[in-house]
This record gives C-alpha cells, structure tokens and sequence, in this order.
C-alpha cells in the first residue's frame, strides 16, 4: 500500500543542521518524507550517518517542487537497513538508485512506482531481505530488475507490471521464496521471461498476464509449489513454455488461456497434484508426446479447450482422478488417459475431433457423462473398464459417426441415456451388461440406425423408453428383464419397426406406439396406468397384449389393417376407451371381458356392422358412437345399465337400431344426429330425457326421429 503524508521524526527545528553529534548516529527513530530539495537537505542534516531507520523511508516529489535535486539518491549511501518501508512514488528525474547501494533490507514493503526517468535500479545490489510486498509498477524507462541480484526472500507479494520498457526480470536470480504472490503483468516490451531459477516456493499465486510481446517463459526450474494459481492468459505472442521443470504441486488453479500462438508446453512434467483444476484454452499445443507425464490427480476439473493443433492427443497418461469435471474440446485425435480412474464427469464436445480412444482404466464417472456436437467425429474406442456412470451418458451430433465400440463393462447409469440427432449411426455399442438405468433412454434423431438390441440385463428403469424420427429403425428388440417403468413411446419412425422382447414387463404408465411394423413382445403386460396410445401400426390384433387387464385410457387410432381385438380378453376395465380409424376392423370381438369404461368413443369405422364384443360392459359414463357407417344396430350394450354423462350418436348412415342402449338409467346430454336410416327413437330413456328438458340435440335423422318432438309424440 502507498504511505502519503507521514511526517518524519527526525524533523527538529531545535537541532543544529550540522550537529557534530549526527556523525555517530547509527540508529534513527521516525518515518522520513523526503518531498523537495530541502527534505533532502535537512536529512543529509540530521541523518546523513543514519544506518538504521526505525521507520518508513517515503520518497515522493511534489510536481511543483522541481524534484529532491538528487537524480541517483546518493544521500542515502549509509543507508543500510529500513524498519518500515521503503516507498519511491513519482520521482520524475530520478533514474538510478546507486546512492543506496549500501541497503541489505526493508523489513517493511519495498514500492517503486510512477518514476518517468527511472532507467535501472542497480543500486539495490546489496538488498537481500524484504519483509512485505515489493511493486515495481508503471516505472516507463526501466529496462531490466538488475540489481535484485541479491535478494532472497519476499514477505508478501511482488507486483511487476506496466512497465512498458522492461525487457528482463533476470535480476530475480537469487531469489528463493514469496510468501504470497507474483504478479507480471502488462509489461509490453517483455519478450523473455526467464529467471528466477532458485525460486523454491510461492506461497499464494503466479500470475503472468498481458504482456503482449511476450514470446517465451523458461525459468523457475526450481520453484516446487505454487501455494494459490498458476495463471498464464492474455500473452498474445507466446509460443513456448519451457519452466517449471520441477514444480510438484499447485495448491490452486492452473489456468493457460488466449495464447493463440501457444504450440509447446515442455514444463510441468513433474508435476504431481493440481488443487484446484487445470484449464488450457486456445492455442496451437502439440499434445502428442505424454505431456503433464507425471500428473496424478486434479482436486478441481480439467478443461482443454479450442486447441487447433490435429495431432494425437495422448497425455496426462499417469492422471488417476479428477476430482471435478474433464472436460475436452480441440482438434484432432484425442487418446491417453491411460491411468485415469474416476472422474466427477466428463464432457467432450466440438468440431475437429475425429477420434476418441484409451480411457481404458476408467471404472466411475461421479456425474453426467456427455459426448456433444461432435461434429467430425468417426471413431469411438476405448472406455473398456468402465462400470458406472452417476449422471447422464449422452452422445448427440456426431454427424460423421457410424459406429463404435466401448462401454463394454457398463453396468449403471445414474441419469440418462441418450443417443440423439447422430444422423449416420447405424448401431449402438454393446450395453447388454447395463442393469440400471434411474433416468431415461431417449434414441431420437438417428437417421441411418437400423436396429437396437440388447439391454437383456436391465432391470431397473427410473423413467421412459422414447424413440422418435429414427426413419430408418426396423428393429427394436430386447429388455426382457424389465417388469416395470414409466413410459415407452416409439414415433416418427418412416418405415415403421418390428417391435420384440419386454417379454418380463408387467406395468407401464403411459406406453405409445405410432409407426410400428409389427409387435411380438408384451406378452406379460397387465397394467397399463394412465394411457396406452396406438397409431399406424401394422397389426390385425392385439394377440400380443393377451395379459392386458386395465388401461387408464385406451386410443386405438389409425391401424388400418386391424381386423379384431382378438388378444384383449383380459381386459376388464378402462378409464377411456377410443377406437377409431381402423379401416379393416369389422368387430369388437375380443373385449368380452370388459365390463367398466369411463368414457367410449367408436369412430370412423368404415367396416363395423356390430359392436357384438361388449356384451359384458356394464357401466359408461359416456358413450359417442359416430361415423361408422356399415353400423346397423346397437346390439351389444344391452347390459349397460349405468347412467350416462352424455350419448352421442351421430353420422352413422346405417344405422336403424338403437335399442341396445334402452337399459341405460339416465341422461346427461343427449345428441342423435345425421343418422339417416334412424326412424325410430322412442325409447324410455329418450322419453323421460326429453319431458325432463335436459340438454338435447336431435335432427336430420330420418322421419320419426328428426327432432325432439317427432320422438315425444311416439312416446307411450
């Protein structure tokens, strides 16, 4: 920190200017500001002999002053230790310090900043010891550090920056510790950064940031930890990092960003343990040589990113764990990681990629494991050992990927597995020793997959099964270890798939088919809870659903080569029941057994002459029959007997016989339209429904019962 304003004990306007006494003076009490020409004389005065001062030492020119009149400090020759700090602020004629050549250590900081015409500070040769912080800032004509030749130890931080002349630190030759941190920084001639090989420890951060012309760092060949982060960004022309050749240990982040140039990394291969995690960003870095060889484990994450080098990435080969998240985003091949264990997860995402091998000793993945707009990429091999995986496993957007291996040994997916938008995929890899999956398997988008098979093994799933716009898909087959889970939907499947296995499943909530081929499997279903939609699936029954004994709600729609429900004779109740468009179907056989609906709605079957099928049905609580134009009768409903919310009967051409419905107890809303061979419609029910004015909508049947009043006027 900047001291201003302190005044100086020595100050005595009642002592002799040239008192003999002073030339014994070995040891002076007080801070000193040293402002002008008469601070300067009234200490060459009193503490011209002064050895020791017990106190701050403040240089710092008034603008209006003219200066102290001394350009290299030579009034301070005696000068040999400072209690306090040593704080040099814009001194715009000073340009050396030789007058102070004699000082060995400021117990306090050491501060030289804002000094116009400071060119080096040679005269510090003899400074070993610096109990605080050293900041050496905006000094715009020093060329080097020489002159620290001598130092040793640093009690707090050591600032370079913004000195836009320096071309060297090499003065820092001998220096062994920082108890806090280094910062370099903006410093614009800097081409060199090199020293500071006898440096063993930094007890915070390494900070080297900015400095735009800087195109090499070698040194600190010497320094064994680094006590905070290890920060390099923002050198735009730096191309080499050859130091650090025997650093262990960074007790924080190691962080080499926006160095575009970048293209060797030679250091840090004894590097063992990085606290809190390595993050490499940009550059043109050569990978391939088993670079950070001796790096074992990463207490934080791992990220390698936007690296335009293409060669083959194997490194970090000795790397056991990484305790937060790798993740990988360059070009080229990506390879080694031979020793890697577990990771908490793992992202590898970006154009250039072509391939992904070893990972071989990976057994945990502790969160999300994600395979992500790969665009390029053609190859996967490797992950032979992994086990688990808590979190989601995810491959999406490999454009070029057709196949792949791995993932053999997979057991657990504590998340979700997804296989989307991979639009040459033609198979997926061997997950048959997969036994539980807590999440979802969604399979979308993956145009050129023909089959998918296998999952024989799983026996726990959290969610849902979802395939969809998969055009190619003709065969699904497997999970027949599954007795339960939420919801199977398959969907937008151009051709239309073979559906097998699920041979062990009991119960779903939802299960929706649309664009099947065919279905084999579900001989074991009972239960489906909420609903069980089926479309434009190639099926003439359901004998593949024979063990089938409750939906929540049943949509049948659009099946047009369905000729029965022959395979439902199990089913004894359903919450709402919709068939419709199903132009091959000519009966309801096979829903004998089926004696409680919610609602039932029979629509659009061009075939249907009877609804012989539900003679068990007892209970509706609404009914819509419409558009089912072969229908002759209602032959079939003459055990419903519970009331009805609402009986719709509409546009059914054929029809001529409406009294299967005649037990019914009573109406809700009542609607009988566009039925135009229906003449007779005088039933009880209708009747006391009418004389009662509850809702009712009758018109353009045929005459007797065109309208509400025809049908009253044939009443009993």
């Amino acid at each position: 920190m900047l001291i201003f304003g302190v005044s100086s004990c020595s100050k005595d306007d009642d002592m002799p200017m040239d008192d003999p006494n002073d030339q014994e003076l070995i040891e002076c009490m007080g801070d000193i500001e040293i402002k002008n020409e008469i601070d300067r004389s009234m200490y060459l005065g009193k503490n011209k002999h002064c050895k020791v001062l017990d106190g701050d030492l403040i240089i710092y020119p008034s603008n209006v002053s003219g200066g102290i009149g001394d350009f290299s400090y030579s009034f301070l020759e005696n000068l040999e230790v400072i209690k306090g700090n040593l704080i040099i602020y814009g001194d715009r004629k000073v340009k050396n310090f030789d007058g102070i050549k004699n000082l060995t250590t400021v117990e306090g900081e050491l501060q030289i900043i804002n000094n116009k015409s400071l060119e080096n500070i040679n005269g510090l040769i003899n400074l070993t010891t610096i109990g605080g912080d050293v900041l050496i800032l905006r000094n715009p004509s020093l060329e080097n550090l020489n002159g620290l030749e001598s130092l040793t130890s640093i009690g707090g931080v050591i600032r370079v920056e913004e000195n836009h002349s320096l071309k060297s630190i090499n003065g820092l030759e001998a220096l062994i510790s920082v108890d806090e941190n280094i910062d370099i920084k903006n410093n614009e001639a800097l081409k060199e950064l090199n020293g500071l090989n006898a440096l063993t420890s930094i007890g915070g951060h390494l900070d080297i940031d900015r400095n735009k012309l800087l195109e090499s760092i070698g040194g600190f060949n010497q320094l064994n930890t680094v006590g905070n982060d290890l920060v390099i960004n923002w050198n735009r022309q730096l191309e080499s990092i050859t130091g650090f050749s025997e650093l262990r240990t960074i007790e924080g982040l190691l962080e080499i960003k926006y160095s575009n140039d970048l293209n060797s990394i030679i250091g840090f291969n004894n590097l063992q343990h990085v606290e809190g995690g390595i993050d490499m960003y940009g550059g043109n870095i050569d990978y391939s040589d088993n670079m950070f060889r001796n790096l074992t484990s990463v207490g934080g994450g791992l990220s390698l990113s936007s690296n335009s080098n293409q060669n083959l990435m194997n490194s970090f080969n000795s790397l056991e764990s990484v305790d937060g998240a790798l993740s990988l985003s360059s070009s080229g091949e990506i390879s080694g990681f031979e020793s890697l264990v577990h990771s908490n997860e793992i992202f590898i995402r970006g154009g250039g990629i072509k391939s992904i091998t070893g990972f071989n000793n990976l057994s945990t993945v502790n969160g999300a494991f994600m395979l992500s707009s790969l665009h390029d990429l053609e190859s996967i091999e490797g992950f032979q050992n992994l086990a688990v995986v808590n979190g989601d496993l995810i491959l999406n957007h490999a454009y070029k990927l057709v196949s792949f291996n791995g993932f053999t040994n997979l057991t657990t997916i504590n998340g979700d597995l997804r296989f989307v938008h991979n639009s040459l995929l033609n198979s997926l890899p061997n997950l048959e020793g997969v036994t539980s999956i807590s999440g979802d398997i969604y399979i979308e988008y993956n145009w050129e997959l023909t089959e998918v098979s296998g999952f024989n093994n799983l026996t726990n799933l959290g969610n849902d099964i979802i395939f969809s716009f998969n055009d190619n898909l003709e065969t699904i087959n497997g999970f027949n270890a599954l007795t339960s889970f939420n919801n199977f939907s398959i969907s937008s499947n151009y051709i239309g798939a073979t559906i097998s296995g699920f041979n062990q499943l009991q119960s779903l909530n939802y299960l929706s088919i649309f664009r099947a081929s065919n279905i084999e499997g579900f001989n074991n279903l009972t239960t489906v809870y909420h609903s069980f939609l089926i479309g434009s699936v190639d099926i003439t029954d359901f004998n593949e659903f024979q063990s089938l004994t409750q939906v929540g709600r049943f949509s049948i729609a659009n099946n047009h080569l369905l000729e029965n429900l022959v395979g439902l004779e199990n089913l004894t109740q359903v919450g709402s029941f919709s068939i419709s468009n199903c132009n091959m179907l000519e009966s309801l056989e096979g829903l004998e057994s089926l004696t409680q609906v919610g609602s039932l709605s029979i629509s659009s079957l061009n075939l249907l002459e009877s609804i012989d099928g539900l003679e068990s049905l007892v209970q509706v609580e609404s009914l819509s029959i419409d558009r089912c134009n072969s229908l002759a009768s209602l032959d079939g409903l003459e055990n419903v007997t519970s009331s009805l919310e609402s009986l719709r009967i509409v546009d059914n051409s054929s029809l001529i016989d409406i009294y299967g419905i005649e037990n019914i107890s009573s109406l809700g809303e009542l609607t009988i339209k566009n039925n135009s061979s229906l003449s007779t419609c005088s039933l009880d029910i209708f009747c006391d429904h009418i004389y009662s004015g509850r809702p009712t909508d009758i018109s353009f049947n045929a005459t007797g019962c065109m309208s509400a009043r025809e049908i009253i006027n044939n009443c009993n």
